[in-house]
């Protein structure tokens, strides 16, 4: 391989794996509800239309839950879940954050309850089993939308 081809390959290396230094890439000037690939509205009372332009989650709910002293006892998430043309599958989700002796996150995720392409309403469920002597800090409650189209959930409930 000759020097100045070398050189040139190198070059190229540097100039395509080096920040940007001299200019912004992006300011989010641009920025608008229509350059947002996902977009969530409420089209009635108590439901969200999540419209994915590609696989993400949605938190629904961050629950403080430390002074319910929760153990020994079965957290249930659940909720109705519909798809409109979705490419893909989605499925609720529940972490459960601890600290002290079992400091962490501990999901439940309701795999074998997805919705996909166009589903009627749903209902769906996850349990989470809390030990004597765990006792969680927050829970929080997802929906993992793992393709392009329309997810609808509603009747969000978490409970004991």
């Amino acid at each position: 391989m000759s020097k100045r081809l070398s050189v040139l390959i190198c070059g190229a290396a540097l100039f395509f794996s080096a920040p940007a230094l001299a200019g912004e890439i992006y300011n989010g000037a641009a920025l608008s509800p229509e350059t947002i690939v996902t977009k969530i509205t409420q089209p009635e009372a108590g439901t969200l239309r999540i419209e994915a332009g590609w696989p993400t989650l949605i938190t629904l709910a961050d629950i403080p839950v430390a002074e319910k002293k929760l153990e020994d006892t079965t957290l249930h998430f659940s909720a109705r879940l519909k798809s409109v043309g979705l490419k893909g599958s989605a499925f609720i989700e529940m972490w459960v954050h601890f600290s002290g002796e079992n400091e962490g996150a501990y999901f439940s995720r309701g795999l074998d309850q997805q919705v996909t392409g166009d589903a009627d309403w749903t209902a769906v469920s996850i349990p989470f089993v809390l030990k004597k002597g765990q006792v969680p800090e927050r829970v929080t409650l997802n929906v993992q939308v793992g393709g392009r189209g329309a997810v609808l959930i509603k009747d969000i409930i978490l409970s004991d």
